[in-house]
């Protein structure tokens, strides 16, 4: 007599039950799960995954440094230095932010634009050497202006943008 292996005892009885919860189990139509492969409950096929909306995070907009520039105490002037920082889960082509600098008086203390390119997913890059017309950076506050912002596939990030009110400068998005 010989004996059957593992496997084919194995699929016997896959088979088996599988039959047994055809006869009495109730009709349901077939979902594309359905099949002689294993899935999770609720799994998707890769092209599906791929097609579905994924959400994006922020692309952060900071002034972490300002420094106090001069040779002597009459020439002394504010330069803050702006960061962009990629949160989101797509490569930023193009960033272009302007930025209207205040003292708390409301005096206005200078203006600066920056474009800043090919920030990969999770990097920051910064720019530096503005020159403001203060002559300390204590009290600045900034107003950020999205002038333009696209991402490697082509879709604008303007609505992403996000300002950050921590750093040496806090700043503030306004909308044009």
């Amino acid at each position: 007599m010989q004996h059957a292996s593992p496997g084919l005892v194995a699929a016997l009885v896959l088979l088996l039950s599988t039959s047994v919860a055809a006869q009495t189990g109730p009709k349901r139509p077939a979902k594309k799960t359905d099949g002689p492969y294993l899935t999770a409950p609720g799994a998707r096929s890769l092209q599906e995954k791929l097609a579905q909306k994924r959400p994006r995070g922020p692309v952060l907009v900071a002034i972490p440094l300002a420094y106090r520039y001069g040779t002597d105490p009459s020439n002394y002037y504010c330069s803050p230095s702006i960061r962009v920082t990629n949160s989101s889960n797509s490569p930023v082509q193009e960033i272009i932010v302007g930025v209207a600098y205040r003292q708390r008086p409301g005096r206005d203390v200078g203006q600066t634009i920056t474009r800043i390119t090919d920030i990969d997913v999770g990097h920051q890059l910064t720019h530096f050497f503005y020159q403001l017309d203060t002559d300390n950076c204590f009290g600045v506050s900034g107003e950020v202006n999205v002038i333009r912002c696209v991402y490697e596939n082509g879709q604008e990030c303007v609505g992403d943008v996000r300002a950050t009110a921590y750093g040496t400068i806090p700043l503030k998005l306004t909308t044009p």
